[in-house]
């Protein structure tokens, strides 16, 4: 029979040092979740949940690693429920549920419904400055910024889909709030259209023939489309007019 005994704890960064001390079972370390689990213990984010940092019967530490290397990381105290004398075999069932993405807690603690679409903007605009993003971080986004990711889903509609790059609509959606709205709405039109009517649009057509065409996935590509995208609409704002070659470095849009 179970001897599994369940209590909250006010972990402070000497515990965490000290329980990791007792990890002698464990997979290696994430060194970029342990960021992003820091950085919301940092900004406050971090929050009590029923998921325990377990030890096992012999006393070894056998779930919450990551936790705990955070709560060092961080200086930050933290609440969390903690399990002693788990089995075992408790081992076999850790960590096998689907994790919960930033559209699930939306939907859970926001009741806001997004699509794949709107939520890669708002993990690429979160992203936009550097470094990993953690979901938390992307679900606040998406709700303080919900009437800009809007706009783009307006704006390039879902038969432009070669143009549904997240890192496209992740440009526009931060330049809703500086960008004078007729030229976004502008810029936007010349990026689904193709038709140029003033002499500013061919740098948009040069930014929509790259978009068109760029192949692949990943982070180097949607790092290569912001700046583009960035630079592109920082040009057109201006009424500058540019080539692919120009379409270099950063635009100030946000």
């Amino acid at each position: 029979m179970s001897k599994m005994q369940f209590r909250v704890v006010m972990v402070t960064p000497a515990m965490a040092e000290a329980w990791l001390k007792r990890n002698r079972k464990n997979r290696a370390i994430n060194r970029n979740h342990v960021k992003r689990l820091a950085r919301d213990m940092v900004a406050g984010r971090w929050v009590l949940t029923p998921e325990p940092i377990s030890f096992d019967v012999d006393g070894d530490l056998i779930d919450g690693q990551h936790r705990l290397t955070a709560i060092v990381e961080s200086g930050i105290a933290c609440q969390s429920t903690v399990c002693d004398n788990a089995m075992r075999e408790s081992l076999r069932g850790i960590g096998m549920g689907v994790g919960r993405d930033a559209a699930g807690i939306l939907a859970m603690l926001h009741g806001v419904n997004v699509d794949k679409r709107g939520m890669a903007i708002s993990m690429k605009a979160t992203r936009a400055k550097g470094g990993e993003t953690t979901k938390q971080e992307q679900a606040e986004f998406h709700v303080e910024h919900a009437e800009a990711i809007a706009f783009v889903l307006a704006s390039i509609p879902e038969t432009a889909y070669r143009l549904k790059k997240g890192a496209l609509g992740a440009v526009i959606a931060r330049a809703y709030y500086t960008v004078d709205r007729a030229t976004l709405s502008n810029f936007c039109r010349v990026l689904v259209s193709g038709v140029s009517v003033l002499p500013e649009d061919a740098t948009v057509i040069q930014l929509r023939d790259f978009v068109m065409q760029v192949k692949g996935t990943g982070r180097n590509m949607s790092v290569t489309v912001y700046r583009k995208a960035a630079r592109a609409l920082d040009a057109y704002r201006k009424g500058e007019i540019l080539g692919l070659a120009g379409l270099v470095g950063s635009g100030r849009t946000n």
